[in-house]
């Protein structure tokens, strides 16, 4: 990898285990939504092509940080229909990919693992904070090596060997504003997915639409993240004479 990523691999290294929007932040946002189908009933989980089976959380914690196209930002796109574009594009990593499903599931029994630290910490009298401070580390780790990185030595190095990783050198979609053209972009896929669903009356149809805007949740709830909201992302790299400063 070019000596730039690499730097913005170890500068996200650093900086996400100081402090980040956890995954299982996202998941338990998500999992608040209240899903309507036909049927009146509800359904524990939506369908994907590649024959996962993922709560709206779960897609919504999946989403842009470990499923996403490299160099790809679906902000960046010069037009709407462009954005539009790169969204389906990044969607389908997820959704369509036929190594997603083994990676996701992994991911996802990590997140559930945070929570159930999290309840556990909170039972002995401490805030989700402090349990962050304490295991933030190790989640960290788990995610890179779940991702494809990692090694022997430790489960951080060496750098630019995970999806996770790799995906941070430009992530200027979880930074706003950049991350509210990026859910703009993908909530309209989603609408127009789900008048498809309506005219064919499909569930499976309904269930992919509800999967993408899940997936373009992920930005528009990284939008709220004070980090996020406040870090001019994207800026900092092209105005800032070395990539170490312009990342951290």
């Amino acid at each position: 990898m070019g000596i730039r990523k690499f730097i913005f691999a170890f500068c996200s290294m650093v900086s996400t285990t100081l402090l980040a929007f956890e995954s299982a932040e996202h998941m338990v946002i998500g999992d608040q939504v209240v899903l309507q189908f036909p049927d009146g009933l509800p359904h524990a989980a939506l369908r994907l092509e590649s024959g996962l089976e993922l709560t709206y959380g779960d897609i919504v914690s999946l989403g842009g940080d470990y499923f996403a196209i490299e160099d790809q930002p679906i902000s960046q796109g010069n037009t709407e229909e462009e954005r539009r574009y790169r969204f389906l594009n990044t969607f389908k990593t997820l959704s369509e990919s036929v190594s997603a499903p083994n990676m996701a599931l992994q991911l996802v029994a990590s997140f559930r693992k945070t929570l159930e630290q999290i309840k556990e910490g909170e039972q002995q009298g401490k805030s989700a904070s402090e349990v962050y401070a304490e295991v933030g580390g190790s989640i960290l780790g788990d995610c890179n090596v779940i991702t494809g990185g990692g090694s022997a030595i430790s489960p951080l190095f060496p750098l630019g060997l995970s999806t996770l990783q790799l995906l941070s050198a430009a992530n200027w979609d979880h930074f706003v504003p950049h991350a509210l053209a990026a859910y703009q972009a993908g909530h309209q896929v989603a609408i127009d997915q789900a008048i498809k669903a309506g005219k064919s009356e499909s569930v499976e149809a309904l269930e992919r639409a509800y999967a993408m805007n899940a997936f373009a949740c992920h930005y528009l709830s990284d939008a709220f993240s004070a980090g996020h909201m406040r870090t001019p992302r994207k800026e900092l790299s092209e105005q800032i004479n070395g990539a170490v400063f312009a990342a951290l």
